[in-house]
């Protein structure tokens, strides 16, 4: 690697749940993997960091009354729930709201 500090964990957690912003390249993002992934307090740490965002998410309420009061926080955090780069809020659909790829309560009927 450069040499570069290892980021801090809350950097780390946020790159599992797709706000990873690109500002230190490959070395940065391979850190943070292996900082999220290192260990299963780790993994279980950004799942609940998952749920959280998805929770407050859905605390907007439904998806076409939040479009209309869409702000750069909601869009900011909406974004970061749809890109998921590595699964975890799909896990939390999955295993805590019974989502599946055809429906889920979560975001709608």
């Amino acid at each position: 690697m450069s040499g570069e500090p290892d980021p801090p964990a809350d950097h780390c957690c946020a790159a599992g749940t797709g706000v990873y912003r690109r500002s230190g390249g490959r070395g940065r993002l391979a850190a943070c993997e292996k900082a999220l992934f290192g260990s299963a307090e780790s993994v279980a740490a950004g799942v609940s960091y998952a749920g959280a965002q998805i929770t407050r998410l859905t605390a907007f309420g439904d998806a076409a009354v939040a479009n209309k009061n869409l702000t750069y926080e909601l869009l900011t955090l909406r974004r970061a729930i749809e890109r998921d780069r590595y699964g975890l809020m799909a896990q939390v659909l999955m295993a805590r709201d019974q989502c599946t790829p055809a429906q889920c309560a979560a975001f709608g009927p």
